[in-house]
């Protein structure tokens, strides 16, 4: 290492996603993908992972290496807690 290199350091971040469990996977009897919540919100899929990373929208779960997708439950309490309905 030169003398005029600057070392850089990372900052220790949480998880973005949760991995389901087997034990979780049976609680949560339905997960939604993307298009669902869209359409179920009526939000973009930018502005759904805008509120998330703001915190102000449920984060979803992985449920295998390449796929996430959102209880229906939280998004059901999300929509609730802003009076709104399921339709």
């Amino acid at each position: 290492m030169k003398s005029n290199d600057k070392k850089i350091k990372f900052q220790k971040r949480e998880p973005a996603l949760e991995y389901v469990s087997e034990k979780n996977l049976a609680n949560s009897k339905n997960f939604l993908g993307l298009p669902a919540i869209c359409s179920m919100t009526d939000l973009s899929r930018s502005t759904i992972y805008r509120l998330i990373a703001d915190g102000d929208f449920p984060k979803p779960v992985r449920i295998s290496k390449g796929r996430v997708a959102w209880r229906e439950r939280d998004l059901t309490a999300w929509l609730e807690s802003r009076g709104g309905r399921i339709a």
